[in-house]
């Protein structure tokens, strides 16, 4: 026999994988039912890798995304506690700002501007003052910034929707006695001839300090 042909008929034993767009096709020296295992056996093994893949993917990329998460007792209130309460605390509200109670977060100080809007850092004051936006209002007072990790810890909590559990359902109680928080109530007239109501009142309060219209 030829070497040639000797050779040919050797290398028809040996298996051969191409890959083409479709799918590999195998060559077991022309013997189809070999060919079809082969090819069924792969395909096995390939789904079930992806099988494992995705049940690994469902059970873990929860547990990431939890571990992520901004946790108010262990990121959040350390925070408040040791940068916030001692001067707007249940003791002391500087500028009528409580930070120990989200309700009175939420509303803000006197300034008439909400410390936190959840799922809005952006438009909550207090991440303005953290940032030391404007210096004269910075916070802490006559102190560094807090640390850019701390920042941006606020800031995620904000944007999550400034979770604090035990006061989610929480709502103001109004005990302040300043004009604008009283109810609108129509004053009486006081007496006076000839004069409108404004000029009324005007005069009384002159007349209660012995004064006069000039």
């Amino acid at each position: 026999m030829p070497a040639g042909k000797k050779h040919f008929d050797k290398m028809k034993h040996i298996i051969m994988v191409r890959y083409t767009a479709r799918r590999p096709r195998v060559w077991l020296g022309g013997n189809s039912t070999a060919t079809k295992s082969v090819w069924n056996f792969f395909m096995w093994s390939f789904t079930r890798s992806v099988c494992f893949f995705g049940i690994a993917v469902v059970l873990v990329f929860p547990c990431l995304v939890r571990a992520d998460e901004i946790d108010f007792e262990r990121d959040i209130q350390p925070i408040l506690e040791e940068r916030c309460w001692y001067c707007h605390g249940e003791d002391e509200q500087e500028s009528g700002l409580r930070l120990d109670l989200r309700v009175n977060v939420l509303r803000g100080g006197d300034s008439g501007l909400a410390a936190v809007v959840p799922g809005k850092p952006d438009k909550s004051y207090l991440i303005d003052v953290i940032n030391h936006i404007d210096e004269e209002m910075a916070m802490p007072p006559d102190d560094d910034k807090l640390p850019a990790e701390e920042i941006d810890l606020l800031s995620r909590w904000i944007e999550e929707g400034a979770n604090w559990p035990g006061q989610m359902d929480t709502v103001a109680e109004e005990t302040s006695d300043h004009w604008a928080f009283q109810p609108v109530v129509r004053g009486e007239v006081p007496e006076a001839a000839n004069l409108s109501p404004i000029d009324a009142f005007l005069h009384d309060a002159l007349a209660k300090r012995d004064l006069s219209f000039s």
